[in-house]
């Protein structure tokens, strides 16, 4: 689908709303699973000292059962935190992809619908939701008004969302895999190593769960500064 250049004629695109309150649920239930991934890294790190310490003067039994508890709190509010954020983000998605008519945008490839279904994908999530985050910061982007059709707009990638989706990837394939080894760990050398890694991609989420709160704050101040070039009163909407 793609939308030519809108006069902002009453009737002519869906109603802009302003995503503020959404980008604040995002923002709120993604610091929570931040704080719950820090938690569960300092209990990774816990571990691996007591196992260190095991090696030398022999384990703590109350001390183990202290740590073993701590993981399983770790792998039960982390997941439920990063859940209800992801699905945050994803109605966030779904109205700054559907503000994108209101707000004059051109290059609109994809529905909204689709914007967010395409993360469920196998294979094409890991590229479709790179892509549809990039549509909706160029369409929401106030510097990106094609005023004049025979100007070139710079369609760039901003390098916050290469990072983004860098970190996206890496998630992906650490983090995932080494929380799930965990689990079939039989050895303490095997549980160190399944520890290091799960601490190491715990702090990619983290990164890549900071970034999103950036983008997604970003993205929701420029369409309601983009909305006013084209109807000054309609910037203040609420959700």
């Amino acid at each position: 689908m793609t939308d030519n250049n809108s006069s902002g004629q009453e009737g002519s695109f869906p109603e802009f709303k302003s995503s503020r309150r959404r980008a604040l649920i995002v923002t709120t239930l993604a610091a929570i699973a931040v704080a719950a991934e820090l938690a569960q890294v300092g209990s990774n790190i816990y571990e691996l000292r007591l196992m260190a310490q095991a090696q030398v003067v022999g384990l703590d039994q109350n001390a183990a059962e202290l740590s073993d508890f701590l993981q399983r709190i770790g792998m039960l509010i982390g997941p439920f935190f990063g859940l209800l954020w992801f699905i945050a983000l994803l109605v966030w998605t779904y109205r700054g992809h559907r503000n994108l008519q209101s707000l004059g945008a051109t290059r609109i490839k994809r529905s909204s619908a689709f914007a967010v279904g395409c993360w469920f994908i196998p294979i094409g999530n890991l590229v479709m939701p790179f892509e549809a985050m990039r549509e909706i910061w160029w369409g929401s982007d106030p510097k990106r008004i094609q005023w004049d059709p025979t100007t070139s707009i710079d369609y760039s990638t901003p390098i916050i969302l290469r990072f983004w989706w860098l970190g996206f990837i890496l998630t992906w394939l650490i983090s995932a895999p080494a929380s799930n080894a965990r689990i079939y760990c039989n050895t303490p050398a095997k549980l160190q190593i399944a520890d290091i890694a799960d601490a190491i991609g715990q702090l990619i989420t983290i990164l890549w769960t900071i970034l999103t709160i950036v983008i997604v704050r970003r993205i929701t101040a420029m369409q309601a500064e983009r909305i006013l070039a084209f109807e000054p009163d309609r910037g203040q909407m609420g959700s």
